[in-house]
């Protein structure tokens, strides 16, 4: 199991009913984890008028720039809401299932399904553990999911590189101005060594009206729909609308069901990020009714989505983080925590990693799968496996995003041409986290093999690792020692055998590619030789 695996709590949180004495009561279930089932009831801790000063004190917290009373609120408020839902056996339920997870080297990801509808605009991202001393949104090992349970399954989809990004951003007149421009830059640089390997594909629209969009949609496939631009919640009808750009630059409104009507046109699809402020809003008397959730209804595994209005670097914060992490194949879950810490650090606003909000209807952060492909012999020291010739070095392979494997939890690939694909060049900070992320894996590999491999071969293997960890992730100007990489290299095959087949799909990784091309012709030709790249 990986480190971005993850086991399940299931939690209902269902229709309250008043007390005698006025307190709101509701009845909770846990309805699978790893420490069973369990009954239970929740006790509401605020009142409509306190939950609703709470929600303004968190608004202004999110466009304003908080001090430490406001922090020390959200923990305060945080703990309230976490002892609240997790007393007696639902509570005894979470700590068996965190101290499984962890055994297990595993996450462990909290599906809320939330079926009191009065309930649906708390705050449910402000989970704060006392005992951790951490907000459960900010940690990767806890990531909260508002689940969807929807009579859809969820087809796995295969997606052969380039995964395609469809942006949109709409600015139209008489709207509050965004820097769309600046939101593009930024998305546009934490892609660009994705996209210089030809394993992402992003696209702007050029324009901004819904027949711009509806004429991309046919133009597909896309898996990825990105939304920049204003929404906002129509109380009169009780759904979520975006603002789009009419033929004369005009507002134009388009409803949630028109919005998943157009995406519907584009079976590839599978999330959907609306980076608007209000756009997780929905009425607390209809489930459905919010654009995320309107577009999940209708067959999307996921959304991720704002809830309260938000700054425009916030956004774009956001929206680096967010990529990044999805293409250092990360799961959907762990990669909007990843995106939650990274707007956590921002200075212009620190509150503002409570507006994102993931909704998901898949049964994991898994969005996408890589297609079949040829396995990977495992190699020993004593000799590498025969190659096929070729006329010049090359790799072969997928891309999963998303994905949990063991040993190698990226794959990634098309067809490098390492002569003519740019190997060599300085370390980015994607081929940083590809690299770390790998090593990560490759050390709990390691580390199950406690009870069959001594503890001192097993110390000098985790040595090891750390030392191709170290020397591949060196900065600019220090290329990495041949002589070291190919010893560890060489060490590990000899003397670690059982994961010799996960280490030799980490030497298949691009990102390493380059980094034993900057090393120097031998250690080139060393990984050529053993993993016929």
């Amino acid at each position: 199991m990986s480190q971005t695996d993850y086991l399940d709590l299931e939690l209902s949180i269902g229709p309250g009913s008043t007390t005698p004495d006025g307190a709101a009561h509701y009845p909770t279930a846990v309805l699978r984890s790893p420490a069973g089932e369990g009954q239970g009831g929740m006790a509401w801790p605020w009142s409509p008028g306190q939950l609703a000063l709470l929600l303004d004190e968190l608004h202004s917290a999110v466009l304003g720039a908080p001090a430490r009373p406001t922090e020390a609120l959200m923990r305060r408020a945080g703990e309230q809401l976490f002892s609240a839902l997790f007393g007696g056996d639902i509570g005894y339920c979470y700590e068996a299932s965190r101290a499984t997870a962890r055994a297990q080297g595993a996450g462990l990801r909290l599906k809320l399904r939330i079926e009191a509808p009065d309930l649906l605009a708390a705050p449910w991202e402000l989970l704060y553990d006392p005992r951790a001393a951490e907000f459960l949104c900010l940690a990767r090992q806890t990531p909260v999911v508002r689940y969807l349970a929807i009579p859809q399954p969820v087809q796995p989809l295969a997606v052969e590189p380039p995964l395609r990004i469809l942006g949109m951003a709409a600015n139209p007149d008489g709207a509050p101005p965004i820097d769309a421009a600046q939101e593009q830059a930024r998305l546009g640089e934490a892609l660009s060594p994705l996209q210089q390997q030809g394993l992402v594909e992003l696209r702007w629209l050029g324009g901004q009206r819904w027949r711009d969009l509806q004429a991309a949609m046919q133009q597909g496939p896309w898996h990825i729909f990105h939304f920049a631009g204003h929404a906002f919640y129509d109380s009169q009808h009780g759904e979520g609308q975006l603002l789009l750009t009419g033929d004369q630059g005009e507002m134009q409104v388009l409803r949630a069901v028109e919005l998943a009507r157009l995406l519907d046109e584009q079976p590839a699809l599978r999330l959907a990020v609306l980076n608007a402020c209000e756009g997780a809003r929905g009425d607390e008397q209809r489930a459905y009714s919010s654009l995320a959730t309107a577009l999940v209804r209708r067959g999307l595994p996921a959304v991720v989505a704002m809830q309260y209005p938000i700054p425009d670097t916030a956004a774009v914060d956001f929206s680096q983080s967010f990529y990044a992490a999805l293409a250092a194949g990360l799961p959907v879950d762990a990669a909007t925590t990843a995106a939650r810490k990274a707007m956590s650090l921002s200075a212009a606003s620190p509150a503002a990693w409570l507006t994102p909000v993931l909704y998901m209807r898949a049964p994991d952060g898994r969005l996408w799968q890589p297609p079949p492909r040829a396995p990977v012999a495992p190699r020993t020291a004593q000799g590498p496996a025969p190659s096929p010739a070729r006329s010049e070095p090359q790799v072969n392979a997928n891309i999963q995003i998303g994905g949990a494997a063991t040993g190698s939890n990226i794959v990634v690939g098309g067809t490098l041409n390492m002569a003519q694909g740019g190997g060599g060049r300085e370390p980015t900070a994607a081929d940083r986290a590809a690299i770390e992320q790998q090593i990560g894996q490759l050390l709990f590999a390691v580390r199950t093999l406690r009870g069959r491999m001594d503890a001192a071969r097993l110390q000098m293997a985790e040595l090891q690792l750390k030392l191709l960890q170290g020397e591949l992730t060196k900065d600019a100007g220090q290329p990495p020692d041949a002589a070291t990489v190919i010893g560890a290299g060489d060490w590990l095959l000899a003397n670690a055998p059982d994961i010799a087949e996960p280490l030799a799909r980490f030497f298949t990784v691009p990102a390493v590619q380059r980094q034993l091309t900057r090393a120097g012709a031998e250690a080139a030709r060393w990984g050529q030789r053993l993993f016929r790249w």
